[in-house]
C-alpha cells in the first residue's frame, strides 16, 4: 500500500513559511500488470484523512532517457472514474484498463496518477497550499513472460564513481536496494529506494564524489523483485 501523509512534508514547514497541507489517502496495490489475458485491474483508494478529499486520475506514458523518466499524457490506458468525492474514511475502487494495442514482445510501461483537487481557499488564508498526489506503475505485456536483463558495471568518471545498469530485456528492471563493498570488503554505498530500469534503457548512481576510487574487483549486492544478486565488476585503473 502506498500513503501519503502530511507528516512526510514536516522538514519543509520552517522555509514555506504559512502552509496548509491537503488530507492523506492511499492506493492499493501499489503497481498494476496487464495481460492480453487479464486487462482490466481494480485498485482501492481509501482516504485516510478527517476531511472529505476530491481526487483526479492522469493516465500517463512511461519512457526514460538518459536515466530519467519522461511522462507524456496517453489514452492508451484508461482509468475510471477519473474523477470522485471521498468521504472522511471511505473506500473508491478503480478501474484501469488497456486501450491500445499490444505490442508483441515488449512490455509497455504507463503510470497512474492519483491527484488531490484543492477546494477552494478560505478567504482569510494567504499562504501555501499542498495537494497531495500517488503515482502508480502500469506494466502492460501481451502475455506475462517477458523477461528482463540488466547488465552493471563501474565507471570512474571526473565525478566520481558510478553504479551504472543497463537493461537490455523485454521487461522492466526494478532493483529495491543496491550495495557496493570495495575490494577490501568495505562497504562503499548502499542505495535503497524503487530504482527501474525500463527495456532497453539505462540509469546511473553516483557513489563515491570524494576521493578516486581504488581500482580492483568491488561486489554488488542487489535485491531484485526476483531476490537477492551478487556480482563481482572490476573498477580499471586509468
Amino acid at each position: 500500500m502506498i500513503r501519503l501523509a502530511s507528516w512526510l512534508l514536516l522538514a519543509l514547514l520552517p522555509c514555506m513559511g504559512s502552509v496548509s497541507i491537503a488530507g492523506q489517502f492511499s492506493v492499493n496495490p501499489v503497481r498494476v500488470e496487464l495481460t492480453r489475458d487479464s486487462a482490466i485491474a481494480a485498485l482501492k483508494v481509501t482516504n485516510q484523512g478527517d476531511q472529505a478529499v476530491t481526487l483526479q486520475i492522469r493516465t500517463l506514458n512511461w519512457g526514460q532517457e538518459n536515466g530519467l523518466d519522461v511522462l507524456t499524457p496517453t489514452r492508451d490506458i484508461l482509468a475510471s472514474p477519473p474523477i470522485f468525492n471521498l468521504a472522511a474514511g471511505a473506500e473508491q475502487l478503480v478501474r484501469v484498463g488497456m486501450r491500445g494495442g499490444f505490442v508483441k514482445g515488449l512490455e509497455q510501461t504507463y503510470r497512474v496518477v492519483f491527484e488531490e483537487v484543492l477546494p477552494p481557499a478560505t478567504t482569510d488564508f494567504s499562504g501555501l497550499r499542498i495537494a497531495l498526489n500517488i503515482s502508480i506503475p502500469v506494466f502492460v505485456a501481451e502475455a506475462g513472460n517477458l523477461k528482463s536483463d540488466a547488465d552493471w558495471m563501474l565507471v570512474q568518471t571526473p565525478a566520481g564513481l558510478e553504479i551504472r545498469a543497463r537493461n537490455r530485456g523485454a521487461a522492466h528492471y526494478r532493483a529495491s536496494r543496491i550495495e557496493l563493498f570495495s575490494p577490501a570488503g568495505a562497504r562503499v554505498a548502499m542505495l535503497e529506494g524503487n530504482f527501474y530500469v525500463l527495456p532497453g534503457q539505462a540509469r546511473s548512481w553516483l557513489v563515491n564524489t570524494a576521493t578516486r576510487a581504488t581500482p580492483g574487483v568491488y561486489r554488488l549486492a542487489i535485491e531484485t523483485d526476483s531476490g537477492k544478486t551478487s556480482l563481482e565488476k572490476t573498477l580499471e585503473s586509468h
